[in-house]
């Protein structure tokens, strides 16, 4: 055998050898494992920290899926953040879930592992679009206070409709409504509404408003109007502040003005404002009617809770 057919034979032995050897690592080599919520250490340190950036969407969609068993309504997954909300060392999953199909995220999820078990609970809210801007430490003690915004009057495609700002402050077990607690936050809001309406005022005054908008942003001033009011009578319990508006709104004959005012009538809860909403309940438009009872519910519901 020449000299080059011997190095040839030697290239193409040693080439086999690699070949099988880098063949038999890979038979024999561990799958990397998939980082899961069920997989994820909840403790709050370096290395969860780096797995975190690593679960994706459709892991803790299944996840989610998994642990509300909504399996007749399934929500999709909008938004979702591991954050140590209570200072106690253990990540909390916050994921915002819609049901109605219109990418309207509606329902904040917050899941706790304690142990080996998953502890959730479910919150309202209209539409959250970030989560970043609904966790804010209101008081400085180093825990995460939840705000959720909810419409505070009927859903009417893009024109005005007042809001509302709920607080929930955890409480050692779960995150319960506490919007009384925080006055300061309802006085800022205020003050915030009382100069977004006298801009406004002001603008449609010297009519730098075109007559195209005119309507819709009178509708934004009243709007104002009726989250402050409600602030008001917030920072002063049994405060009948906004009844004359909701009265003047009761008597129009725009349908949307008159959910407003039953609104306000069940928020206000006296004596005056029941009894409208009692007679509401046989109003010949089958909405107003349906939403007076459902009012009305609600009136009750509270009662129950408060004796």
């Amino acid at each position: 055998m020449t000299h080059a057919k011997s190095c040839f034979v030697l290239v193409f032995l040693l080439t086999l050898f690699l070949l099988h050897l880098n063949i038999s690592q890979a038979i024999n080599m561990p799958e990397q494992s998939k980082t899961t919520l069920d997989s994820l250490n909840w403790t709050v340190n370096e290395s969860s920290v780096e797995r975190i950036d690593k679960i994706k969407s459709e892991d803790v969609q299944e996840f989610i899926n998994k642990l509300l068993g909504d399996v007749d309504n399934m929500g999709k997954l909008g938004e979702f953040k591991l954050i140590d909300l209570n200072k106690d060392k253990k990540y909390e999953l916050l994921a915002t879930i819609d049901y109605s199909g219109r990418a309207f995220y509606n329902t904040l999820v917050i899941v706790r592992k304690t142990n080996d078990t998953y502890e959730h609970q479910k919150l309202n809210a209209f539409n959250i679009t970030n989560i970043d801007n609904i966790i804010i430490d209101l008081d400085d003690d180093g825990i995460k206070e939840i705000l959720l915004t909810n419409l505070f009057g009927t859903y009417r495609g893009i024109n005005p409709v007042p809001r509302w700002t709920d607080i929930y402050r955890w409480d050692g077990r779960k995150y319960r409504l506490a919007s009384n607690e925080f006055p300061k936050y309802y006085e800022e809001k205020i003050v915030s509404l009382e100069k977004k309406v006298d801009e406004l005022s002001r603008e449609i005054k010297d009519k730098r408003i075109g007559s195209e908008n005119l309507e819709y942003y009178q509708l934004k001033v009243e709007a104002y109007y009726i989250e402050i009011e409600k602030a008001k009578r917030l920072l002063k319990p049994k405060s009948k502040e906004g009844l004359e508006r909701a009265l003047r709104l009761f008597r129009s004959d725009d349908v949307d003005s008159r959910f407003d005012a039953l609104v306000i009538f069940e928020d206000i809860g006296d004596e005056q404002s029941i009894k409208l909403l009692k007679e509401s309940i046989k109003d010949p438009n089958p909405g107003i009617a349906a939403q007076a009872q459902m009012l009305l519910d609600k009136h009750l519901r509270k009662q129950k809770v408060t004796q």
